[in-house]
């Protein structure tokens, strides 16, 4: 007789479930499309049903050359505002400018997500989720130049994390110092006019090469930060 369903993977990118009454049909139905259900807590304590599909998972590193943004340090007025190597000081880039992909943001697509269906044979809404995850990171900043000249004043280093099984290689052989790590920010956003989520990222570092006076750098969407990413959809809603 007819087996039950099972998943086979005909691509690397897909899972199908297939019905095997015939060995040449497949059902129209990815992995994607199967909703699973769960419940949470809600805030006051009450259990909350939760449909979601399952998750898919990417790497991926930042990308900033500093055409746009170069890295900042903590001074000016009260030592409160955020300066650039050259000595401007202001408020620093707004978040639109650092979600930007042109200067090194991480841009995924919104997902199109499937509709489900309650117990009581109700339609449920999924909406897209989105989380990111730090994979790598160190506390870079650009090294001096050979006639001394301040390369993290003008230029960031491009590439050092672009392919997860060269990060070392790529790292020992670059223009990047290591430092003290002062942090590690990752913000996540809709940018609905591109149909887009956007990843920016920031790592803090201290120079170490000077412990007195050594600046504490901010480098926004450096190549020396990756993240691994995970998207699914769910009934309860990301903000976005």
């Amino acid at each position: 007789g007819a087996a039950g369903p099972c998943l086979t993977s005909p691509a690397q990118d897909a899972l199908v479930l297939k019905q095997r009454q015939n060995i040449r049909e497949f059902a129209n139905l990815q992995v994607g499309d199967v909703i699973s259900k769960g419940s949470h807590l809600r805030a006051d304590g009450t259990p909350e049903d939760e449909y979601y599909t399952a998750p898919q998972i990417q790497y991926a590193a930042f990308n900033n050359t500093g055409t746009n943004i170069g890295p900042y340090y903590k001074g000016g007025t009260d030592n409160q505002q955020m300066c650039t190597a050259a000595g401007n000081c202001g408020n620093g880039p707004a978040v639109d400018l650092i979600a930007d992909t042109a200067n090194g943001a991480i841009s995924v697509p919104l997902q199109t997500c499937p509709t489900g269906v309650d117990r009581d044979g109700g339609p449920v809404t999924l909406y897209p989720r989105l989380s990111a995850a730090v994979s790598s990171v160190v506390s870079g900043i650009t090294k001096d130049g050979p006639k001394n000249e301040n390369l993290s004043a003008v230029q960031m280093v491009p590439d050092i994390f672009k392919n997860p099984a060269d990060t070392m290689t790529t790292l020992s052989g670059s223009d990047v110092t290591l430092n003290r790590l002062g942090g590690t920010v990752l913000q996540v956003s809709q940018n609905t006019a591109s149909g887009t989520w956007r990843i920016a990222g920031m790592v803090a570092s201290e120079d170490a090469s000077d412990p007195v006076k050594g600046r504490s750098w901010i480098y926004f969407n450096p190549s020396w930060l990756s993240v691994m990413i995970t998207t699914w959809c769910s009934s309860v809603q990301q903000q976005p």
